[in-house]
């Protein structure tokens, strides 16, 4: 395999990546869920769609009050809520506006829905990105006891909530990445003693969509060597992007 060429590299390497685990994988499956559950189940009267368009509007005034942006581009649909593949509730969304709503879904679900067990999964949740974003590259030993104590009961939880609407309605999913979020808080970073935020692929991203902008402008016979040769022009400033 070509992996066994690559001098240094060895599983320490591989770290499970935040962004598609938390923000776009366990996060946007809560998210959606919340918003789903209490537009279909809380809220009557009217259309469905209605009633999500309006839980937007009321999402963005709530940031408004708190001095904070509005972090969901466009309008809250149906559409926005649900997996198109399977059906199942997922908010569809950038990873950094996820991430971010999981405050209002926490809010939303406190004001609307009697279940203890959603409000506590919001909770851990919302506490798992306060201490990534309270802390520095490294973390403390009183942050990693409180990883433990996430990685444990969030999985219970929401394992406990899949079971109950099993059939019921297309909400709380199982998914792979539940089981990369335990070993996330409760093996990775008790090993390496690393903030999640300083192994998460934001960065990894942003340079692929700025090599596919600096891609088009080559020629196709040369465009491995001039894509790289451009982008390394840009990162030192001789070239705008």
């Amino acid at each position: 395999m070509l992996f066994r060429l690559l001098i240094g590299l060895s599983l320490a390497c591989v770290t499970i990546d935040t962004l598609h685990v938390c923000d776009q994988g366990v996060t946007s499956h809560v998210v959606g869920s919340v918003f789903i559950f209490i537009c279909k189940n809380v809220r009557r009267g009217g259309r469905l769609e209605d009633r999500v368009e309006q839980l937007g509007v009321e999402c963005d005034q709530w940031y408004a009050r708190r001095g904070q942006p509005k972090h969901l581009r466009g309008k809250l649909t149906v559409p926005r809520l649900r997996n198109s593949q399977s059906g199942y509730a997922k908010l569809k969304a950038k990873g950094a506006s996820t991430r971010a709503l999981i405050h209002f879904a926490l809010h939303i679900a406190q004001q609307e829905i009697s279940d203890p067990r959603v409000i506590a999964l919001c909770q851990l949740l919302c506490e798992f990105y306060d201490i990534c974003s309270s802390n520095g590259m490294y973390l403390p030993q009183h942050a990693l006891d409180s990883f433990k104590f996430i990685g444990k009961h969030f999985a219970r939880i929401y394992s406990e909530l899949s079971r109950a609407y099993f059939r019921v309605e297309n909400i709380w999913k199982m998914q792979a990445n539940l089981h990369l979020y335990v070993h996330l808080l409760q093996w990775q970073t008790q090993e390496t003693k690393l903030n999640p935020k300083t192994f998460w692929t934001y960065g990894d991203e942003d340079l692929v969509g700025q090599l596919i902008y600096i891609s088009e402008a080559c020629h196709v016979a040369t465009l491995a060597t001039a894509a790289m040769s451009k982008w390394l022009l840009v990162t030192l400033g001789v070239l705008d992007e």
